[in-house]
């Protein structure tokens, strides 16, 4: 069987509005239409300021690996080697990057607009729990259960979550924390070789974050160089220093952390806006596995079966070749349906079901806009955009008044 995976030319396209406060401004105008209900699509692109890759922005999966191949569903569930090779990465993944990704400014920015009525709800392509999280509320050791649970009514997890699995025999749900602990337990290789992947690093949570905190990106290869600058620092100046890092226009990752602030050049510009250090040779895939840089024979490695069953456990989140569920494709619609404008926020529209969606609302004579970077499928073509945006997500959003 053979799928092929969506790759397109970015299509030229008229952007509207060019610079922060210009295209906020438009977009005010456009969300504070009277008598109008907004509906909310996003995708990667609104993660990577938490340390997420998306597919095709300037650092994505498929721009720094153009040869790059996910698992497809038919190779998950009928090819072990595959599974097992899955597994393995994603477990990495999971370890070293996903678990810890907190919500951005985006992400705050849209929840503030879904508890206080402003928009009619929000679809989003992302398996990161980014929006449940900021949705719900947290307390940072609670990060990964929220993210398991089930969402608010008004937020449809189209590719569903990371942070859940379930078995392809019984439906058995669980979480993927307890799927992680136990391909630990199952895997020597995990304990050996988690420690030695130093691809990319996180400041880990402690329990006394405040929620509005985000994730840290540390460059650990400069760990020494950090922690000689945190000499002297007493707590509450290492607290204050919790910021998001923000994106120069040379694409440096910029931040008041003071393990960011202790890198030279040469090391901070090995900090991509994805927040991953490419120059390891290991990255974060956005399919949420991790390119590794250490040998693990796939062949030996235990996947823990079904506690239910004994069948075969296979994360919540949709592959390239499986079909979105009947139910959340249904919650998506209605919610379009319902809706007399739609906002498209951070992706390129490549899989079939977001870019269906945009398209069949189009149809129906409603009011598009998009704050993306870069080309987005079928623009010009197959739908057009009222409002065009091509700028940094967060400090466009974050300026939005309406």
């Amino acid at each position: 069987m053979k799928l092929r995976i969506p790759k397109f030319e970015n299509t030229p396209y008229a952007v509207t509005h060019t610079d922060v406060s210009s295209a906020a401004k438009a977009l005010s105008r456009f969300l504070g239409s009277r008598n109008t209900k907004t509906a909310i699509l996003t995708g990667a692109g609104i993660s990577t300021a938490s340390g997420l890759p998306d597919y095709r922005g300037p650092s994505g999966t498929y721009t720094t690996n153009p040869n790059h191949k996910p698992t497809l569903y038919h190779e998950f569930v009928h090819d072990e080697h595959k599974r097992k090779r899955y597994w393995s990465r994603a477990w990495i993944g999971y370890e070293q990057a996903l678990k810890w990704a907190r919500p951005n400014v985006a992400h705050e920015v849209l929840t503030g607009w879904l508890q206080g009525g402003k928009i009619a709800g929000l679809i989003t392509q992302n398996v990161d729990g980014l929006h449940k999280l900021s949705d719900m509320g947290f307390d940072v050791t609670q990060m990964a259960e929220i993210r398991s649970g089930s969402a608010s009514p008004e937020l449809v997890e189209l590719h569903g979550s990371a942070y859940r699995v379930h078995c392809l025999s019984c439906g058995e749900r669980t979480s993927r924390e307890a799927f992680q602990d136990r391909m630990a337990e199952a895997n020597e290789w995990s304990k050996e070789n988690v420690g030695s992947m130093t691809g990319r690093g996180f400041d880990r949570p402690k329990s006394s974050d405040q929620p509005s905190d985000k994730a840290q990106f540390v460059d650990p290869g400069m760990e020494e160089k950090a922690n000689q600058t945190k000499v002297g620092q007493d707590d509450s100046t290492e607290s204050k220093n919790h910021s998001t890092p923000t994106i120069t226009p040379g694409g440096t990752a910029t931040s008041s952390n003071p393990y960011l602030a202790s890198l030279d050049d040469s090391s901070q510009s090995r900090l991509d806006i994805s927040g991953y250090n490419l120059s390891t040779g290991q990255q974060l895939n956005a399919d949420g596995d991790a390119e590794l840089d250490v040998e693990i024979d796939y062949d030996s490695v235990v996947i823990p079966p079904c506690l239910n069953c004994g069948g075969v456990l296979k994360p919540s989140i949709v592959f390239f070749g499986e079909s979105v569920p009947e139910e959340d494709r249904i919650r998506a619609r209605q919610l379009l349906q319902s809706s007399d404008q739609l906002l498209v926020i951070g992706t390129s529209l490549s899989t079939f079901s977001a870019f269906d969606l945009v398209r069949q609302f189009y149809k129906q004579g409603k009011k598009v806009a998009v704050l993306n970077k870069g080309g987005v499928r079928g623009e010009g073509k197959d739908w057009h955009a009222d409002v065009r945006l091509d700028g940094d997500i967060g400090s466009v959003l974050d300026k939005v008044k309406f």
